[in-house]
């Protein structure tokens, strides 16, 4: 079974799992899925928005480094979105 099929059963059983959705996100990063790692990330930064911004910090480095401008600006995005999310906790 590949990383991203493992993450979205263990958010299938338990949505409220910060792990979990972390894992998928960077299981789906890794697997170049893009979309389905924004929605993963998205939804750790939901659950915990301290650690979740680090995390997609960590992220949006790693899709910097390919060199994709629009995936790069739409983790920057997602980056902000968290960190704003984190400073109102």
């Amino acid at each position: 079974m590949d990383s991203v099929k493992y993450y979205s059963k263990t958010v299938a059983v338990d949505p409220k799992a910060a792990r979990s959705w972390e894992g998928l996100g960077f299981a789906a990063l890794e697997s170049q899925k893009f979309s389905d790692s924004i929605h993963a990330f998205e939804k750790l930064c939901e659950l915990d928005a301290t650690d979740g911004a680090r995390k997609v910090r960590k992220a949006g480095r790693q899709v910097r480094g390919l060199k994709l401008p629009e995936w790069d600006a739409k983790f920057q995005h997602l980056i902000d979105k968290c960190d704003s999310k984190g400073k109102e906790r």
